[in-house]
């Protein structure tokens, strides 16, 4: 677990780094993209507010593709080690991966906290060498479903739990994401 947590760490210090250099893939591209495995980032949670990212946590995929259709589990790990595992599906439609959360498996969570569940329409992107996910994801409660602050993801998918998996499509144009900036506080 450690091991993967450090992996997930140095993941989303190169994510973070990287995300200026993001190039969204073409529809013709992603169709050869196998999108089951591991893939691990950070999810930037927002304030009330909705505008200033007040924590990061590491954010888990492992997935598993069927034709366009994903299935899989969601682990979120907070900064003081609680985590919750979500079921999760969704479907890959243009050069979006559209996904929700729907069933909490297990959690270790504060007594009187709940987790939310998340959602979200995810750009496929290349990033340098690997394939990346990144985008808003709206949350839930998983009770009673009333809405939570929200926030960003980022992931890459990785091979054996720490290394990023190179993909090798060829590109065509110049389909880059305008940059953009996010602020972590506490920095």
């Amino acid at each position: 677990m450690k091991k993967l947590l450090l992996a997930a760490a140095l993941v989303g210090t190169m994510i973070s780094a990287n995300a200026q250099d993001s190039e969204i893939l073409t529809e013709k591209q992603i169709s050869k993209i196998d999108f089951s495995g591991k893939w691990i980032g950070k999810r930037f949670q927002y304030d009330a507010n909705g505008k200033t990212v007040v924590q990061a946590f590491t954010y888990e995929f492992d997935l598993k593709q069927e034709g366009n259709t994903i299935t899989g589990t969601s682990t979120i790990i907070s900064a003081g080690g609680n985590y919750g595992d979500m079921k999760l599906r969704g479907v890959i439609i243009g050069d979006k991966l559209h996904f929700e959360e729907y069933a909490v498996a297990t959690q270790d969570i504060e007594e009187g906290k709940v987790w939310c569940f998340k959602s979200g329409e995810l750009s496929i992107a290349k990033a340098n060498k690997s394939v990346k996910l990144q985008g808003a994801t709206p949350s839930y409660m998983t009770d009673y479903y009333l809405p939570c602050s929200g926030g960003f993801t980022e992931l890459v998918k990785v091979e054996d739990g720490s290394e990023p998996v190179e993909i090798n499509v060829a590109t065509s144009g110049s389909n880059t994401l305008d940059g953009f900036n996010i602020t972590v506080f506490p920095n």
